[in-house]
């Protein structure tokens, strides 16, 4: 119930936020809010970070350009070769087997965390991932239908494409569009990506 309205779900939070600098919000299992993306079509260009050099504050490479599909399809396949390589298992679990290996996720998930760590603090071995960053979703879209219905509340409210312009939102209050303010940006990462 009380997710149904964002703004005031958001000005409940707030506290929290201004304590710790991020909230996590985590809708009700009911809530589907759809997805508006078609894999296939959906593209945007990368930039290539280079994971060993990140204590070296170096800039980054352009990437490639992507569907949807592809990028998930070539993140994927880096993801296994990299967990292959610690030990970590790959395959696909059903939710029964996830709650009884919780114990194991959480330990193949620091090992992710060590290796992570281990390349950024020694420089070695050489990684290299690609992210898609600051993808416009005013020309490109979002996971977020882009319709008129500017609803104030329920599944709709959540809506990232009008939720700076409900007349709750202190957003709805500037003239023009910004981006990555009042229009959402979309952001596509893979294992080992580092966004600050």
């Amino acid at each position: 119930q009380e997710f149904s309205d964002p703004i005031k779900y958001i000005r409940k939070l707030h506290s929290i936020g201004e304590k710790w600098g991020i909230v996590r919000v985590v809708p009700p299992k009911t809530w589907k809010p759809g997805f508006h993306i078609n894999p296939d079509t959906y593209q945007f260009s990368t930039r290539q970070q280079h994971v060993h050099k990140l204590q070296e504050a170096q800039g980054f490479d352009e990437g490639k350009d992507y569907t949807l599909a592809e990028y998930q399809n070539m993140a994927r396949t880096f993801e296994v070769d990299h967990l292959l390589a610690l030990g970590v298992s790959t395959a696909q679990k059903n939710s029964e087997q996830a709650a009884k290996d919780e114990a194991e996720r959480s330990r193949e998930i620091r090992s992710i965390e060590r290796r992570y760590w281990q390349v950024v603090t020694t420089g070695s071995p050489e990684i290299v991932v690609e992210y898609g960053n600051d993808v416009d979703s005013g020309s490109v879209g979002s996971g977020f239908a882009k319709d008129n219905k500017w609803q104030s509340s329920g599944p709709g409210g959540w809506n990232l494409n009008r939720i700076a312009v409900l007349r709750q939102s202190p957003l709805h209050h500037l003239s023009k569009s910004i981006k990555g303010v009042t229009v959402p940006w979309v952001y596509c990462g893979m294992i080992f990506f580092f966004f600050l």
